[in-house]
């Protein structure tokens, strides 16, 4: 296994210079050959049911950044997320995946949007349960 060894060089003002060898010999870094199962859509989930979850999603993510908690509670239910408050604009659903559990469903998805006050693309995560009565609500 190859070893790699830590050299500093210090060079000074008058032009002297001084090598640290670091003495601890430490095994070359290398890449795992793990490679995570990628995430995929419960196949017990029909397509109408992942149209009308995303649909929801666009619609709660679309409002969500300026919503406030009054408005919030027609989407989730309890407070389960707290409103945001921020300059965001919504700009898509990034690789949603929809899986059965029980009566709800749930969704591992990011979301992307534009921060109006830095223009940088912000990316968040979220683990969310939606329950479907008459309307989709997010319940955890």
């Amino acid at each position: 296994m190859p070893m790699t060894v830590s050299v500093t060089v210090h060079v000074y003002k008058d032009g002297a210079m001084a090598i640290t060898q670091n003495p601890t010999l430490a095994p070359a870094v290398q890449k795992s050959k793990h490679e995570p199962k990628a995430q995929e859509t419960d196949v017990r989930v029909s397509s109408d049911t992942v149209k009308d979850a995303t649909v929801f999603l666009e619609t709660f993510f679309n409002l969500y950044p300026t919503a406030a908690e009054k408005e919030l509670v027609y989407y989730v239910k309890d407070g389960v997320l707290a409103p945001v408050s921020g300059d965001y604009v919504f700009s898509e659903l990034v690789n949603p995946v929809f899986t059965k559990d029980g009566d709800n469903l749930k969704v591992s998805v990011s979301v992307k949007y534009l921060d109006n006050k830095s223009k940088m693309t912000q990316i968040s995560q979220y683990e969310l349960v939606l329950h479907k009565n008459d309307n989709c609500k997010i319940v955890e």
